[in-house]
Order: C-alpha cells, then sequence, then structure tokens
C-alpha cells in the first residue's frame, strides 16, 4: 500500500490537514459588517525602535470541555512580550478593553 488512505478508510494525520489546507476554504465566527474590512494600521510593520512605541493585539479562541474561551493579548513590538491579556467566554467588547488596559499599564510596558 503507498500512501493516501488505509484500506477502506479515509485519510488521516498529515495527508488529512494537507488537504485540508489546500481546500482553499476559510472558515469565520464573524460575518464581515457594513464598516468594511478592518485597516492595517501598521503596514505590516512589527517592529519598534522602544519599548511602548508600537503594540498590536490578536485575539483567539480555544476549545475546552465547556465550550470556547477567547483569549485577547497585546504584544509589545519592541520586546515581543505579551503586555496585556484577558480571557472570557464569549467576544466581545470588554474581552479586548481589558487586555489593552492591562497592556498600557507602565510596569508592563517596562518588562
Amino acid at each position: 500500500m503507498t500512501g493516501g488512505a488505509p484500506a477502506g478508510g479515509s485519510p488521516h494525520g498529515h495527508e488529512r490537514s494537507s488537504q485540508l489546507s489546500c481546500s482553499g476554504e476559510r472558515r469565520s465566527l464573524t460575518e464581515q459588517g457594513a464598516a468594511g474590512p478592518i485597516p492595517d494600521l501598521v503596514n505590516r510593520d512589527f517592529t519598534a525602535s522602544e519599548p511602548g512605541g508600537k503594540m498590536v493585539g490578536d485575539i483567539t479562541y480555544i476549545p475546552t470541555w465547556q465550550g470556547w474561551l477567547y483569549l485577547a493579548t497585546v504584544i509589545d513590538c519592541a520586546t515581543r512580550k505579551i503586555v496585556g491579556w484577558a480571557m472570557d467566554d464569549n467576544y466581545r467588547t470588554p474581552l479586548i478593553t481589558e487586555a489593552i488596559r492591562m497592556g498600557v499599564q507602565p510596569e508592563a510596558v517596562a518588562l
């Protein structure tokens, strides 16, 4: 037997993940609203000369036995450290504002 699916089965492991990643489909939990696309305010430049000079954020969702856990992070581009973070069971504005609030504290930036 050579590559592909096991006898009588479907592809698994690396072969299956390759098929999924090459399918061209993208899944999203949110729909694009009337506001249009989000602008790239840093022009894909994630460098900074001093801590606190430029910070970026990200939100990810983590599957748990009790449902989704949402994690918002704020990253200092100069130090590449996470300076702010927040977790919640929903993806609402307080999740993001709490991460930002933590990230702009002077002691967080000085790390």
